[in-house]
């Protein structure tokens, strides 16, 4: 089948037509190209992956196969210029033993693909590890990585691949399907040959009356495992749970053993919450997350980050801060202060709901941004007119809180996040500055007066758009708009439901670049955008 390529270069102060209303939307300045691919066999295709590589990028696409199921997937090169290379149909190597590509991996200057067969007939999960060749793009013979066969998986499979940050090593880790006690974790590390480099299988993170609620995992550039654990008694269950009886430990394991277990301690005044656990690239570990004051109410006080020393595995550093009452009630309805004014009356504290520190980048200047979520979760059951029930459960992505950290001082600052799905937004570090990008409207960007305008000119500001704000160190933000799309009804662009960070590549010292997957009408595209 012959292939159509149309590749959009996009100047950005084209997007808009310069009429009234649409001359106060902020535009960046950013290069900003569209590429766009027609599908091989079915119009459903997907992009695995988008890497950088030497002399461009390689993509990894599938679509899915009509009558039998299954998929076929492809191995494409371009330049940097995106222009194609070479196209080759990979399907028969994954095919032919059911195979499903998971993840393509850059590991010390090679690149692996990752793939699983799962068999519900006898629950056996098998991972395997091939390495591909950039200038040929040929496989390797596939190469078993792990193989269990087990009760616990009933249709669900749950493993989880990721790099060390300086890609040195990869590292497998098997999770829990649920959280009974007794469930184990599993951890295979393995270097650029596929050669295994250690295992620890069955690690158990529930024993005896302590009961497993949440995990995170970091990889270390060492090849070691940080192992963040939440853990209660397991008389204490429900949202009524004593948050005091919570238990965060940080467990380092290497070659296949536990080196440390760090207890992260909040003292009894305070109780810690919603932590999590990252390794930059440059080394440092930090655990970090929320706490709230002992009996001052359910809300978060403030923040706490603990900074590891991977070397010694000792707390180098404990940072705390407690969140100023105008930061948390500045977003808050007239209504809403007044309820929160009268708690407070009461001697209970504010405090944020429901936040979960996501991750911490850090910047040129050596300073770090904790970047968390507020995220929630709603239950409604309905019941017919025959007294049938349903239930379905919604998940909430709400505003960001974005904290600056230079030294022992934080900077605080409350993004309002625009999409409530699980993806909506990229952010990452670009000239000492924390951006972040996601699906929104040119109505954003826009910092005219909004009720005088007419009701055409108010539609047109709805048009959906890439949006990209910029938060310096002094938190302050600036709202852009970067990529302006047409109504999708009448043959324009539209984007899937998700901003995705296929790839984040330097592009040189000064710069980065984000590329981002779209569609327009049955055509993948990929989005670029240089900083």
């Amino acid at each position: 089948m012959n292939r159509i390529r149309i590749i959009a270069i996009v100047a950005i102060s084209l997007l808009i037509s310069i009429n009234y209303g649409f001359s106060q939307v902020k535009m960046a300045d950013n290069d900003v190209e569209l590429f766009m691919i027609k599908f091989h066999e079915n119009d459903r295709l997907q992009i695995v992956e988008c890497v950088s590589v030497e002399y461009g990028y390689l993509v990894i696409t599938r679509e899915p196969i009509r009558g039998p199921g299954g998929w076929y997937y492809y191995i494409e090169k371009y330049d940097h210029e995106f222009k194609l290379i070479s196209s080759k149909n990979i399907t028969e190597q994954f095919e032919k033993e059911d195979f499903i590509l998971e993840k393509l991996l850059a590991v010390d200057g090679k690149y692996i693909v990752i793939s699983y067969k799962y068999s519900k007939l006898s629950k056996t999960l098998i991972i395997y590890g091939q390495e591909l060749d950039i200038e040929s793009t040929k496989l390797t013979e596939p190469i078993e990585l792990y193989q269990e066969q087990s009760e616990k998986w009933n249709g669900t499979v749950n493993f989880e691949v990721m790099t060390s940050p300086n890609k040195d090593f990869f590292l497998l880790s098997v999770n829990p399907t649920t959280r009974k006690t007794g469930e184990a974790l599993s951890f295979l590390a393995f270097d650029k040959e596929l050669n295994k480099l250690w295992e620890s299988l069955d690690y158990m993170i529930n024993e005896g009356e302590k009961v497993f609620t949440t995990f995170e995992v970091a990889f270390g550039n060492e090849g070691q495992v940080f192992l963040l654990t939440m853990t209660r008694p397991a008389t204490i269950k429900g949202a009524s749970a004593k948050y005091s009886s919570d238990k965060y430990e940080l467990t380092i394991i290497n070659d296949g053993s536990v080196e440390e277990k760090i207890k992260l301690e909040s003292g009894v005044e305070r109780e810690i919450m919603n932590m999590s656990v990252v390794m930059l690239e440059s080394g440092e570990v930090y655990a970090g997350g929320y706490y709230r004051k002992v009996d001052k109410g359910h809300g978060l006080d403030g923040e706490v980050l603990f900074e590891i020393d991977s070397k010694t595995n000792d707390i180098k550093e404990e940072r705390w801060h407690e969140f100023s009452k105008e930061f948390i009630t500045s977003e808050l309805s007239e209504r809403q202060l007044k309820k929160a004014n009268a708690k407070e009356s009461k001697g209970r504290d504010l405090g944020l709901i429901d936040l979960f520190l996501r991750d911490i980048i850090k910047h040129d200047d050596g300073t770090i941004s904790m970047v968390g979520e507020i995220f929630w979760i709603t239950t409604t059951t309905t019941t017919n007119a025959n007294g049938s029930t349903s239930t379905r459960t919604t998940y909430h992505y709400g505003d960001l809180i974005i904290s600056r950290v230079n030294g022992g001082d934080f900077i605080n600052a409350r993004y309002l996040r625009h999409n409530t799905y699980d993806g909506a937004t990229a952010y990452f570090n670009a000239k000492n500055e924390l951006i972040l990008v996601e699906l929104g409207q040119l109505l954003d960007a826009y910092d005219g007066d909004y009720d005088v305008l007419d009701r055409k000119v108010k539609k047109s500001l709805k048009t959906r758009a890439i949006v990209q704000t910029t938060v310096d160190a002094a938190g302050e933000q600036t709202v852009e708009a970067a990529v302006n799309f047409a109504d999708p009804k009448k043959d324009g662009l539209a984007v899937d439901r998700q901003i995705v960070k296929v790839a984040t590549v330097n592009v040189n010292e000064f710069a980065n670049e984000l590329i981002i997957r779209g569609r327009i009408g049955k055509v993948v595209q990929l989005i670029r955008i240089k900083y």
